[in-house]
């Protein structure tokens, strides 16, 4: 039962002589989002591969020989799910013809919208899900989904025996709304560079209040429901150590160098409210001037709150040498290595530069992901969207003059953006409580971003909104019995890189789960299963609805290899 995802090794090594990527990468970190017990093949290796009934192929935008499409003919023959994302040369395995072809103009053009069923795509709510890519006209095959191009409705979806066909580069789509676009030189006049939102890839025509690209990944998953495929969970087990969670939200804000009584003070008030919190601090100065001293950093340190860096990049060049002298300040102020930055203002130029030179530095990730930005006011609060099309993290990739490398750096979306209630933002609670309902059916993490002078009631400011929506939509996940995850930023950030470490094989018997670290992890196992043992112990199963699915979870806790049978 293994997942392979096909590489072209030549493709692959011509990456900086390419215009874009070679998006077959993507679906390395595609497998590892979904948990799946995958496995990197490659192209030229598929004729000599021993494929089971029960092992599925993701094959990318490729344009394979005879003898590729004979052997994986030959594999879905006899049981092998191959599903196809605008793979050429292969009409005869998918059933299908290609008659055409509609040509996006533009690299993050929107086509089309793709819409399916919820027999396929079992979101929450009917969504179109932008197409920004070429789009390949088929004829032929069980039509499961469309592609709206225009006044056209287009095969989007063509199922066959043990196959299935996407005549658009999926992984490329997903990519693309996932890490944006290279963002520019902002206006002179304010910022010497872009804000984040900028670099958002999707059209502001998209409904981005649901999270495109994780819906998306959804139609996969749900592709290879009937696999029982045992998969790692994209959240982790509560703090008792064997309670799965049903979503996660996690905490942070930027200090703006304003006083390290206000950091303190937010901090205060945060743990007395039971909640974790993570504050980046900015500097005041290239010499540094952080407002909190070093006691002051203990002392927030050891109420298990977490600080890092807030880059000021809206006075100086966005170069490698400004990150690296700014990180210098900070590493002789204060005693620890930060996990993950945000950059003042969420300021950024380039495409993945920000994520390559802080990795760099040793630099986990980086939480300043905003996808979105009203237009009246660049400081709008109450601000729930998907700009970037993911609640989750994700490892950010380079670009092609770098190879298309998979960074060990992770994204953090901001999805919630200074939630309020009260006063303008209204007594309902009504997007607190929508943002909840998405989180608990999909099993999301969620940041609820809020700066320290909104927390601690700074120069006036009425906190109780912002502590308000706190209680509110953690009364809501109370009343519906939730189990929910409190995490600060760097709680989440490394723990999806725990999770992204582990490994998941499997077989008839179960799995074989090994954990790269201390973290206890979720299995997600088929709904059917009802007694599971895991390392020769029976253990209890969750029965949990994720997303529209029925799973069985199972923890498994313990760094090293674990037995699961059922």
């Amino acid at each position: 039962m293994t997942v392979y995802y096909l590489q072209n090794e030549l493709k692959a090594a011509a990456q900086s002589a390419q215009t874009g990527v070679y998006s077959a990468l993507y679906l390395e970190e595609i497998a590892s989002r979904l948990g799946l017990p995958a496995q990197k093949l490659a192209v030229s290796q598929v004729s000599a591969t021993p494929f089971e009934a029960d092992d599925v192929v993701l094959v990318g935008a490729e344009t394979l020989s005879p003898e590729v499409v004979s052997a994986l003919q030959a594999a879905s023959a006899k049981g092998t799910l191959v599903i196809g994302f605008a793979t050429k040369g292969a009409e005869a395995l998918f059933g299908c013809t290609v008659k055409g072809k509609v040509t996006q103009t533009d690299l993050y053009e929107t086509v089309g919208t793709f819409t399916a069923p919820h027999s396929v795509l079992p979101a929450n709510k009917n969504v179109a899900l932008p197409v920004m890519a070429d789009v390949l006209v088929t004829e032929g095959g069980k039509v499961q989904a469309t592609v709206q191009v225009g006044d056209q409705l287009l095969p989007g979806l063509v199922a066959g025996e043990n196959t299935y066909y996407v005549p658009f580069d999926l992984p490329y789509v997903v990519l693309k709304i996932i890490q944006g676009k290279p963002v520019p030189e902002g206006p002179s006049n304010y910022f010497p560079v872009g804000r984040v939102p900028d670099g958002r890839a999707l059209s502001y025509e998209c409904d981005s209040s649901q999270p495109l690209a994780d819906l998306y990944l959804l139609m996969l998953e749900n592709l290879l429901y009937s696999r029982k495929l045992p998969m790692l969970h994209v959240l982790p087990v509560m703090k008792d150590g064997v309670t799965p969670a049903d979503l996660l939200f996690f905490y942070g804000g930027d200090d703006d160098n304003t006083s390290a009584e206000l950091d303190e003070r937010a901090s205060q008030i945060m743990f007395a409210k039971g909640l974790p919190y993570h504050i980046n601090l900015m500097p005041g100065s290239e010499n540094g001037d952080y407002t909190v001293d070093k006691e002051g950093f203990e002392k927030i340190i050891a109420r298990g709150h977490e600080l890092a860096l807030h880059y000021n990049m809206t006075g100086v060049p966005f170069t490698e040498e400004s990150f690296r002298q700014q990180m210098g300040t900070y590493m002789a102020t204060y005693p620890q290595l930060p996990i993950s930055n945000v950059a003042h203002c969420l300021a950024n130029v380039g495409y993945a530069e920000y994520a390559r030179w802080q990795a760099a530095l040793g630099v986990k990730g980086d939480g300043g992901r905003q996808g979105t930005l009203n237009l009246a006011d660049i400081n709008a609060f109450n601000i729930y969207d998907y700009g970037f099309g993911t609640a989750f993290p994700h490892f950010v990739y380079d670009d092609a003059d770098h190879g298309s490398e998979r960074l060990n750096f992770v994204g953090i979306p901001m999805t919630y953006y200074e939630p309020r209630i009260g006063g303008q933002y209204g007594e309902d609670g009504e997007k607190l409580h929508l943002c909840a309902d998405n989180a608990g059916y999909y099993g999301q993490t969620i940041n609820l971003f809020s700066h320290p002078h909104y927390v601690a009631f700074y120069s006036g400011y009425d906190s109780t909104m912002t502590l308000r929506a706190f209680d509110t939509i953690l009364n809501h996940c109370a009343a519906k019995g939730w189990q929910v995850y409190n995490a600060g930023t760097d709680e989440l950030c490394l723990w999806w890189m725990e999770r992204d470490a582990a490994t998941l094989t499997a077989n008839k018997q179960g799995a074989t789960v090994t954990l790269a670290g201390d973290s206890p992890m979720v299995v997600k196992l088929p709904a059917c299963v009802d007694k599971v043992q895991v390392d020769g112990n029976e253990v209890a199963v969750t029965k949990k609805t994720i997303g529209g699915l029925d799973y069985a979870l199972v923890v498994v806790s313990g760094k090293g290899e674990h037995t699961v049978t059922y």
